[in-house]
């Protein structure tokens, strides 16, 4: 309970300040718990970012209702257009792993959510090769959503029709 309360006071201080503003004291005072007993959870500031990245992925996920391919892109634009932080977040983590080589967890993250989430949906609607396809629309995605942060594309609803039309053509 204690662990999680701190977890969701992360998350929710990391979607709404830059990530590399939020001190473990931020926490605490958000989570209304010592510092100590953030380190009692979490042996170190890197340990509790990891877990704040794969919590906050799994609260998404239970938010994020992906039935159809088309839903898949529709809350992917949604995310790109109207998560700026979460987009900071993720490249703030991402760039912490990169420089930790600490992979396996977030690997793991993510065969997790490709299999459970988002592969069946292109196995249901007939992509060819939807393993692949689903992999590639995914990175395409997030290559399109670091753009979109950096140069804020002002027709980014052309992007959607785009992937949409790829995915059309895709199917068996």
């Amino acid at each position: 309970m204690v662990r999680e309360k701190i977890l969701d006071a992360a998350f929710q201080l990391y979607m709404s300040r830059p990530p590399y503003e939020i001190t473990v004291e931020d926490i605490a005072r958000e989570a209304g718990v010592s510092k100590s007993l953030i380190f009692y959870h979490f042996k170190n500031k890197d340990n509790l970012i990891e877990e704040v990245a794969v919590y906050g992925t799994k609260k998404l996920l239970t938010e994020w209702e992906i039935n159809s391919v088309s839903d898949f892109v529709e809350i992917s634009f949604s995310t790109i257009v109207n998560r700026k932080p979460l987009i900071e977040f993720s490249m703030y983590v991402a760039e912490r792993i990169a420089r930790k080589k600490r992979f396996e967890r977030f690997k793991e993250l993510l065969d997790e959510i490709m299999e459970r989430h988002i592969f069946p949906v292109f196995v249901r609607e007939g992509v060819i090769e939807p393993k692949k396809i689903a992999l590639l629309i995914s990175a395409m995605l997030d290559g399109l959503s670091l753009y979109h942060y950096f140069y804020n594309i002002e027709d980014i609803e052309d992007y959607r029709k785009v992937v949409m039309e790829m995915i059309r053509r895709l199917k068996e």
